[in-house]
């Protein structure tokens, strides 16, 4: 009999060809598939970004965090519910401490966590940050656009103040360091608020159901953007490391945010810009030569400056705008009158007769005041208004 097939080493060369075919193709899908899930995650935290640049101009603070443990199915879903049960697309803050229905520092309620950040803006005590989920429906969005390459919920983190119109771009109380607990931000512990993904293994995060997908790590970098405090990591140099221990972190952070593109931003009165430049601002002027240097003519209601200069007119005469209130300007003789200021002095050009007006005489009578001296050197006086 003439039996027909493989034998089993013959199978076994087979497999280990087929193996050294398909390992690189597996390597290469799973570089594509990681890709992705991190292109998908930057994507969401760049759309959200965009949403809050929005929201800041338009309303001039940030939105509150979203309760971060309801499901996809709940009405209040995307917005700050609390205990009011409020309605879906309205907003409704944490009460501020110490009301006991809102979280106190360390603690969550209806999904949202109160952390202790820095001595922002001066007022004696620590200024609180909050951490919930993105408030999608609060800025206008759809809840996949919220989602990370994971197809989980994006944490926010944002400083409490910025969200009662209180904003202030230098008072922001969180805290972003690298593996090296060296901060990444120019001024420590003051970023606004940033965007939290947690990685491939997720813990710490939640699904899109609003369940936690595994507790906060208990090692690794990444136990800082879980742990519900001000601090946050993101690796840098040495970027994600995947091998368990100490050293793991797969985390994605975006904290790196502008609200004006160029050199404007909002002040600490939301209504008000302020120029980030560090040199001068030119209106109509190539060359500024001071803090804002106009060539031409400047309409305004009211004006506010140290000094008013003409550039372009007599040797590029300049005035403090208390002369025109007169202060410190006055005639040096008994028997002048001032009559009018020029070249930021006093013209005196009338001399008065000193029997009539000297300093210390020619008062008005009570309930009256001095309008003004005539060309004979008579005070002027008039009834107050």
């Amino acid at each position: 009999m003439n039996n027909k097939g493989f034998s089993l080493i013959e199978l076994s060369i087979a497999l280990i060809v087929i193996g050294l075919l398909v390992t690189p193709l597996i390597q290469q899908y799973n570089v594509l598939v990681k890709r992705k899930n991190y292109e998908g995650t930057g994507g969401a935290m760049d759309l959200v970004e965009s949403a809050m640049n929005d929201f800041l101009q338009s309303e001039g603070r940030y939105p509150c965090p979203a309760d971060i443990t309801l499901a996809s199915s709940d009405v209040n879903i995307g917005v700050f519910s609390g205990a009011d049960n409020i309605s879906s697309g309205e907003e409704a803050c944490p009460p501020a401490l110490p009301d006991a229905n809102g979280p106190a520092i360390g603690a969550c309620v209806d999904g949202i966590c109160r952390a202790a950040g820095r001595d922002a803006d001066g007022v004696p005590g620590g200024d609180s940050i909050l951490i919930g989920g993105v408030p999608y429906a609060t800025l206008g969005i759809t809840e996949d656009q919220t989602h990370d390459g994971w197809n989980r919920k994006l944490t926010y983190v944002v400083t409490e103040s910025m969200t009662n119109g209180a904003y202030n771009e230098d008072w922001g109380a969180i805290s972003v360091q690298d593996e090296n607990a060296e901060s990444l931000i120019s001024e420590v512990d003051s970023q606004s608020y940033l965007l939290v993904s947690h990685g491939i293994n997720g813990l710490g995060g939640h699904t899109v159901q609003g369940v936690q997908v595994g507790p906060c790590a208990n090692e690794g970098f990444e136990i800082e953007n879980c742990d519900n405090d001000n601090i946050f990591v993101e690796m840098g140099d040495r970027g994600w490391s995947l091998v368990e221990g100490p050293d793991y972190s797969d985390d994605i952070i975006a904290y790196n945010f502008s609200v004006f593109e160029g050199i404007w931003s909002l002040a600490a009165d939301p209504e008000d810009i302020k120029t980030n430049t560090i040199g001068n601002v030119g209106i109509g002027e190539i060359d500024p030569q001071h803090p804002l240097d106009v060539k031409g003519d400047i309409k305004a209601v009211k004006t506010h400056a140290d000094e008013y200069c003409n550039t372009e007119g007599a040797g590029g005469d300049c005035f403090e705008p208390s002369v025109i209130g007169t202060d410190g300007i006055e005639c040096s003789g008994d028997d002048q009158a001032m009559t009018g200021i020029a070249n930021n002095d006093s013209v005196c050009d009338l001399a008065l007769p000193t029997t009539i007006v000297k300093k210390g005489d020619g008062t008005c009578a009570p309930g009256e005041f001095i309008k003004g001296i005539s060309a004979e050197g008579e005070v002027q006086c008039s009834a107050t208004p």
